[in-house]
């Protein structure tokens, strides 16, 4: 869901089942890390992930909510040198090579806007940011399926 939603660690490992509803994933103010909270729209892929978790309790994720070293220790076996919040920037990096302005991608990542203009304009960018999640999806099941990515090259050896 980390690397799904491209949310921060916390919020993803405090996500309440209060907080889905039909058109995502409302974080609220208090478990943001910038004090406001947002809307998370879910992918099918999201949504299908949810499904499988049963709903026992308030959280979404149960165990070891407060440490996600466990799953680090597991991913470092492989690739070493990496941060989870490495994931953000991969979903951010992913979403632009994909064609989503970067507004869009800040509005997803929940960070500040700066200028006189953040004043004035309050769009949220709701469907934009739906759009862009399900494309984002798309491209996750194309990526874990090992569909070819269309910028690679194949060289016939001599």
């Amino acid at each position: 869901m980390l690397l799904v939603t491209g949310q921060r660690c916390g919020e993803v490992g405090g996500i309440k089942w209060s907080e889905i509803a039909d058109d995502g994933w409302h974080i609220p103010n208090e478990r943001a890390k910038s004090g406001r909270g947002h809307l998370v729209p879910l992918s099918s892929l999201a949504k299908e992930i949810l499904a499988e978790v049963p709903q026992i309790g308030e959280l979404v994720f149960r165990t070891r909510l407060g440490s996600w070293s466990w799953a680090k220790e597991r991913v470092d076996a492989k690739i070493p040198h990496w941060r989870l919040h490495d994931l953000r920037r991969t979903f951010a990096t992913h979403l632009r090579t994909i064609g989503i302005d970067r507004l869009v991608v800040s509005k997803l990542l929940n960070h500040a806007e700066g200028g006189v203009t953040k004043i004035y304009d309050r769009y949220a960018a709701d469907p934009e940011k739906t759009a862009a999640m399900e494309r984002w999806a798309n491209r996750l099941r194309d990526i874990i399926g090992g569909a070819p990515a269309d910028n690679v090259v194949q060289i016939k050896s001599a």
